[in-house]
């Protein structure tokens, strides 16, 4: 017993210890994902970081437990589980629910419009009301306690953009985004939602960039994203928006590992440090400053990891 408490305590010492020895802007490689997938989402309630749904070739592969990794820990343990598999979804976490919105379900990947709600305390799994358009490989992000869900596709590439309302399990429209896309990113940032990149029928190669105004309910141009890109994975740390990850198929098909890093305050891209491993499809979020990049496709189409890679924070 000793002995087996003793190697536990190494182990998390030398967790903790390369945590710490990480410096600001690099990268480092943290536990893996339990079960290797795809076209993940992810989100953080600011102490944990939780991993919904997925796509793989291979029919054995767990797709619909919802995973939880403690930083601290540097562990993964089951939060819930979904009835039935999804992937392209969105997902976002509000107190001690976490939501899953739209995706591909079932074995034609048909676009949903169904809104799971996952209690963190007792791991039930509930419906709410269901999302008006029907899509998958949306964006969503959280603004004032609202969920706002962003592009996808649902026979084609829409700019749609409907807002859902937790306090009174109600979705209303909003104005849509200038850029109908998908596979695009999604963050908010000081009481601001920000889109990013994405594909249509023409490209997957979209750099653009808008922001929302909640107040008087329009979009506006950025300055675009330096690399544009889709299936891609954005998060909020360190005062910047983080946009990760990224494919491109076809001839020369490849996949991202760029980061590239958007300063509202002054409304200009920086180049980071790429992703130790080039993947699309991948799950991103954030605790404090760090941003885990989780998941996803290292090769263009379906190809999976269990992949969990850290941008330290300062």
């Amino acid at each position: 017993m000793r002995t087996w408490i003793g190697a536990m305590l190494l182990v998390l010492a030398a967790g903790q210890a390369s945590a710490q020895d990480c410096p600001a802007g690099s990268w480092r490689t943290a536990a893996p994902l339990p079960a290797s997938r795809t076209e993940v989402a992810a989100a953080s309630d600011g102490q944990a970081v939780y991993v919904v749904g997925g796509m793989t070739s291979d029919p054995a592969t767990d797709l619909v437990t919802i995973f939880r990794y403690d930083p601290a820990a540097d562990a993964w343990a089951p939060a819930g589980t979904l009835d039935s598999a999804v992937n392209h979804t969105g997902v976002a976490a509000i107190g001690t629910r976490l939501y899953v919105v739209g995706g591909y379900a079932g074995p034609g990947n048909a676009p949903s419009n169904r809104l799971r709600v996952l209690d963190l305390v007792s791991g039930a799994l509930s419906e709410a009301a269901p999302m008006p358009t029907a899509r998958g490989a949306l964006a969503v992000a959280v603004l004032d306690g609202r969920i706002h869900a962003l592009g996808g596709t649902t026979d084609r590439s829409v700019a749609t953009h409907e807002v859902y309302d937790p306090a009174s399990d109600s979705w209303r429209a909003a104005a849509p985004m200038r850029v109908p896309r998908h596979h695009l990113a999604a963050v908010v940032f000081g009481g601001t939602l920000y889109a990013f990149g994405g594909r249509d029928e023409r490209t997957m190669l979209l750099d653009a960039a808008e922001v929302y105004d909640p107040a008087s309910d329009s979009w506006a141009d950025l300055a675009p994203l330096p690399t544009g890109r889709s299936g891609i994975g954005a998060a909020v740390a360190g005062g910047r928006i983080v946009v990760l990850g990224g494919e491109v198929a076809g001839t020369g098909g490849h996949t991202f590992a760029e980061a590239e890093a958007y300063d509202p305050a002054t409304g200009t891209w920086n180049r980071l440090a790429p992703m130790p491993t080039a993947r699309h499809g991948l799950g991103v979020a954030a605790v404090g400053d760090d941003i885990f990049a989780v998941s996803g496709g290292p090769q263009p189409g379906l190809t999976v990891s269990n992949v969990n890679e850290v941008l330290c924070g300062g």
